[in-house]
């Protein structure tokens, strides 16, 4: 960078303000004098140095200084943002309004974050928008106000901010599923049940009596087994101690033994290739998925695939049932359970495809990338990161 920061006849006029930085930024945490303690040319590495964007604005919206942060952040590297307006900064549709607001910090400026409250948006020079934090520090200089705006690319904070929520969404899904399941099936079956012990109890013929308690005993056994199948939902023994395929298939005959659904499954042995996050989502998205077919696809046919394709992991649910309307997705997210199935998915960087069409029925497919595959994605973002 060199407007503004040459080290020449300005040099008053920049230590000025870069000192004046260091007051309102550094010293009001560790104490006064130590700009004292630094020669101009620190003060100036400070800034150039400094992890955050550093904007130096006039009153008339014109940057008059960046450091390389702020450049890289708004993709300008390799180019001065000297002379810029300020708004070219800001997304369009958000130009006017930014423009009215500064006009009134002008008029009253202060050291204070900006936009308290609110999504703040960076516009880069590609285009894209990033969402920021900025602080505004104002400084009285000969030439007039100057504002110091320190910008930060909080991308990755949102992103920990959205999972954390999508976490507790999935989690009360799954307290809803629970629930649901408790109350439709167990709690009918306990009022049979406690009917039944009514009616033994106050029978006198002896041998209806004992017919009685023979289906009360059915009807316990069958209770038990129920509960045992909610239990087995919970944490899954048959994942541990079999294997994801023998886990699916024991899924799916407990839970598609009563229906006319015809089921074809295609399981090649990948478990051994997941670990127990892994292998722990992709059982529950798909249970999630059969689920849906039996309550919502009436569907006459289900096929469930597991295959290895290089470098990840294909698990698919493909029904002939009604399907449904792929737009309104976001519509049904919380009937059909699919936000749920998304967001555990993505937990181990796997990802959700849903194709359907009215009468043509639905295929949900998982497509996971193996550990190593994940990792070396996840270091290639990291790289990018580090590199802009």
């Amino acid at each position: 960078m060199s407007v503004g920061l040459r080290w020449n006849d300005g040099v008053r006029k920049t230590h000025g303000w870069c000192r004046e930085f260091l007051y309102r930024n550094v010293e009001r945490t560790r104490g006064r004098g130590v700009t004292d303690q630094l020669s101009s040319q620190d003060i100036i590495e400070i800034f150039r140095a400094a992890p955050d964007g550093i904007l130096v604005v006039d009153a008339s919206g014109r940057v008059i200084a960046s450091n390389p942060a702020a450049r890289r952040l708004f993709g300008y590297e390799g180019k001065d943002l000297a002379g810029c307006d300020v708004e070219s900064l800001v997304p369009g549709r958000f130009r006017a309004e930014h423009a009215a607001q500064r006009e009134l910090y002008a008029a009253e400026p202060r050291a204070r974050p900006m936009g308290i409250g609110l999504e703040l948006l960076g516009l880069r020079a590609d285009g894209s928008e990033i969402p920021v934090e900025i602080s505004l520090s104002p400084l009285v200089s000969p030439e007039g106000l100057r504002v110091i705006c320190t910008v930060r690319d909080v991308t990755e904070q949102k992103r920990y901010r959205e999972f954390g929520r999508a976490a507790l969404r999935a989690a009360e899904e799954e307290r809803k599923r629970l629930a649901l399941e408790l109350h439709d099936d167990m709690a009918q079956r306990l009022a049979a049940l406690l009917l039944r012990v009514r009616l033994a109890s106050e029978t006198q013929i002896r041998e209806r009596r004992e017919a009685l308690l023979a289906e009360l005993r059915e009807a316990l056994v069958d209770t038990a087994a129920a509960l045992h199948r909610i239990a087995r939902g919970l944490r899954p023994p048959a994942l541990a101690e079999a294997g994801l395929e023998a886990a699916i298939r024991s899924d799916v005959r407990s839970r598609l033994a009563d229906t006319d659904l015809d089921v074809e499954l295609d399981l090649d042995p990948v478990g051994e290739l997941l670990d127990e996050d892994q292998k722990l989502v992709l059982y529950r998205v798909l249970q999630e998925a059969i689920s849906n077919v039996v309550r919502h696809a009436d569907a006459s046919r289900l096929v469930i695939r597991l295959r290895q394709n290089g470098e990840r992991i294909l698990a698919e649910a493909d029904d002939d049932g009604r399907g449904f309307v792929v737009e309104e997705v976001d519509v049904l997210a919380g009937r059909l359970g699919i936000l749920g199935m998304r967001e555990r998915a993505a937990s181990v960087g796997a990802r959700v495809e849903i194709q359907s069409e009215l009468g043509e029925g639905t295929r949900v497919t998982v497509d996971l990338p193996l550990r190593t595959k994940v990792e070396e994605e996840s270091a290639e973002r990291e790289e990018k990161t580090a590199d802009a």
